[in-house]
Formats: structure tokens, C-alpha cells, sequence
């Protein structure tokens, strides 16, 4: 499988496993905790999400131009998912909208409040 596949496999997953759905966030499996994973200390930090969900967004955005339209997205999330996420509600995803909403989603996976996915 081709290594942009597979980056993109783990964007639908972790989307669809984190609070954007509008149910409880499921646990990242391992082989996503290993694939986030950059230092291979047995955890995900903040910075390495932000880093795979700057680097996610990059590949999303197919039109190249900083923000993410539904029809880019559309195979990854429903309308209510995308809507969660286009907070200023104008049918575009800024960056920094995604990036927050991982933010939001990182926050309510670390359950234990270590600052860490594990």
C-alpha cells in the first residue's frame, strides 16, 4: 500500500474515532499509537498529533488553497463531523479550525490528563 494510503487510513480513523463525531472518543489502537508515535517513547504528545494532523491536513487539502472544502473531505466525514469542525460555520475548514478540533480531540482522549496518549 502506498505510504500516502496509508496516512490516509489513519486520518479517517483517528477523525472518525475522535469527539467530532458526536459520540465519546475511542481509544487510538496501537497500530495508529505506533504510527503517530515519532519519538517511539511508547507515547503520543501534543506535539507529535499536532504535527501528524498539520501534516494530514496538508495532504487534504487538494486544492492547495489553506482550508478544507467538504467536497475534500467528504469520503473521510459526515456533514455533522465537518460542521464540528468549520466552527466559524462559512463551509471551510481554516487549518487552524482543524488543528483545534484536534486539539479538542486529543484533550478528551487523554483520559488520564498526562498530557499523553499512550
Amino acid at each position: 500500500m502506498h505510504h500516502n494510503q496509508i496516512a490516509l487510513g489513519f486520518v479517517a480513523a483517528i477523525l472518525l474515532a475522535g469527539p467530532a463525531t458526536g459520540q465519546v472518543s475511542a481509544p487510538l489502537t496501537q497500530q495508529q499509537a505506533d504510527f503517530l508515535d515519532r519519538n517511539s517513547d511508547g507515547a503520543v504528545s501534543p506535539d507529535e498529533y499536532h504535527d501528524y494532523l498539520g501534516n494530514a491536513f496538508q495532504y487534504l487539502d487538494t486544492d492547495r488553497n489553506g482550508s478544507l472544502g467538504r467536497n475534500e473531505v467528504e469520503d473521510l466525514m459526515s456533514d455533522d463531523q465537518f460542521s464540528s469542525i468549520d466552527s466559524d460555520g462559512n463551509g471551510q475548514a481554516s487549518r487552524q479550525e482543524f488543528l483545534n478540533q484536534g486539539q479538542r480531540d486529543f484533550a478528551t482522549a487523554d483520559k488520564d490528563a498526562s498530557g499523553q496518549l499512550e
